[in-house]
């Protein structure tokens, strides 16, 4: 049985073009939530076209409601992402992961609506000895459970840094920076037949890709972009700090990796 987990995110979803578009109850974002359910729609078809007989989908995006259930495919199931448990639904049964709608870490170049996790308070975060952004996490969550990163779409960045934390993945780029805050984007309707065309390349990768593994126990190291954060997190059980706006972590499992920052 082929189960396939698909993670949502808006900032790299195809028709999205200006970060007012992915914030949370803006009249723009209302419009966006159309671009995004065509997106992940098109990774649910490629799915299920590809032989998969499960699809399961986390809306990842600023806590939830982002996907329009009345557009939505029905055949998948759907569920939110939460603060320490990245990808609830994700477990050793499923096939591979699929990223739809990606944004490059903190601090990339050449990325639309660059950033890890929270924007306003994290800087730069390194897991294992390695900076890594949103899609690194998901990866090596996946790859705790020994499930492969199969796809990724989104800005030509996240596009780039997916294939440094998983070679071979099957990537659809489906826009470019103009700015930090403003992108170039395809047509949804070209967007959907790229990531369409992805999702035919990444099911034929089923059993080809190895899954992303952290050796454990580990380290994770957050910098924050201002002192005051990282005074409260270094008051924490487990907090180690590290520098003026820095904190590190042990971790005894990769399920820790966002746990006490």
């Amino acid at each position: 049985m082929k189960k396939i987990y698909v993670v949502a995110d808006m900032p790299g979803t195809s028709g999205i073009c200006a970060a007012e578009q992915c914030r949370w109850g803006h009249f723009l974002w209302r419009e966006a939530r159309a671009h995004l359910a065509s997106d992940v729609n098109a990774a649910i078809e490629g799915a299920f076209a590809g032989g998969a007989d499960e699809v399961v989908v986390c809306d990842a995006h600023g806590g939830a409601c982002n996907l329009p259930m009345e557009r939505m495919d029905p055949r998948a199931m759907y569920e939110p992402a939460n603060r320490e448990e990245l990808l609830p639904g994700l477990s050793a049964e499923f096939a591979g992961l699929f990223v739809v709608g990606a944004h490059a870490m903190a601090g990339a170049v050449e990325a639309f609506m660059c950033h890890t996790v929270d924007a306003e308070t994290w800087f730069r975060y390194r897991l294992a000895g390695r900076e890594c952004g949103e899609i690194g996490m998901w990866a090596a969550w996946a790859g705790h459970h020994g499930v492969p990163l199969l796809l990724v779409t989104g800005d030509a960045a996240a596009c780039r840094e997916a294939e440094e934390f998983a070679p071979g993945v099957a990537l659809a780029a489906v826009k470019e920076a103009v700015a930090w805050d403003r992108a170039r984007t395809l047509h949804p309707v070209e967007g959907r037949a790229r990531i369409a065309a992805a999702c035919r390349r990444a099911m034929e990768q089923i059993g080809r890709i190895e899954p992303t593994l952290i050796d454990m126990p580990n380290e994770a190291e957050l910098e924050y972009v201002r002192c005051e954060f990282a005074d409260e997190a270094a008051g924490r059980q487990g907090a180690e700090r590290t520098g003026p706006r820095t904190v590190r972590r042990a971790l005894e499992s990769i399920m820790d990796l966002r746990r006490g920052f």
